[in-house]
């Protein structure tokens, strides 16, 4: 609603309320209530917190496509940040795979093996994970001696990468139950160890 737009000349027509100071975020109107307006900045927040970040790219992609629809999704996620309070403080990367963890246990129970493997490979992609959270700790333990400082294989029970090569053009290609070794090499720049898996 800036100064001097049409937008804002038209406020009372449109029964549109907005703060008084910049950047004058529009609170309601008489098409949208404030409680819906909120809710869309609480989806916004979990779009760009998960989805818009590498972290998370092939879990966030697997949990969308097992909802009817992505706002059904990210509503979902949204409440569920909402009732864990999680918008109260702040988190380390590693809670925030816990929290996805969680929302599967709930939400997608019947997936969560491919979850905690989809969020393994992320963290892995991300960085040379040495230590890994109790639910994954509970299944899976590492072969130290295929760990390095610069390097790291790790075995998974989905045939990961050729999901990950099918989803753009079949978001709800299925995960190939191949039980595999991945290579991850951390000499590589983190945008050419995504594009060597992801394929984009």
């Amino acid at each position: 609603m800036l100064k001097g737009s049409q937008l804002r000349h038209d406020a009372e027509k449109y029964g549109i309320m907005y703060k008084e100071n910049a950047p004058y975020n529009v609170l309601k109107t008489c098409y949208i209530s404030f409680a819906e307006i909120d809710q869309i900045h609480k989806i916004e927040h979990m779009v760009e917190t998960f989805y818009a970040a590498s972290g998370f790219y092939s879990t966030m992609r697997f949990m969308v496509a097992n909802f009817a629809t992505p706002f059904e999704f990210f509503n979902a996620l949204a409440n569920y940040w909402q009732e864990k309070d999680c918008h109260l403080v702040s988190h380390k990367k590693m809670a925030m795979y816990s929290f996805l963890y969680e929302f599967g246990t709930k939400f997608l129970p019947g997936n969560i093996h491919h979850i905690c493997e989809l969020l393994k490979f992320d963290m892995l992609l991300q960085e040379n994970v040495r230590t890994f959270p109790s639910w994954i700790n509970d299944y899976y333990t590492p072969d130290n001696r295929k760990i390095t400082r610069t390097t790291g294989v790790h075995t998974f029970d989905y045939n990961i990468c050729e999901w990950l090569q099918q989803i753009e053009t079949k978001p709800a290609a299925i995960l190939a139950v191949q039980r595999i070794e991945i290579h991850f090499d951390y000499l590589l720049a983190m945008d050419d160890r995504i594009t060597q898996f992801y394929c984009v």
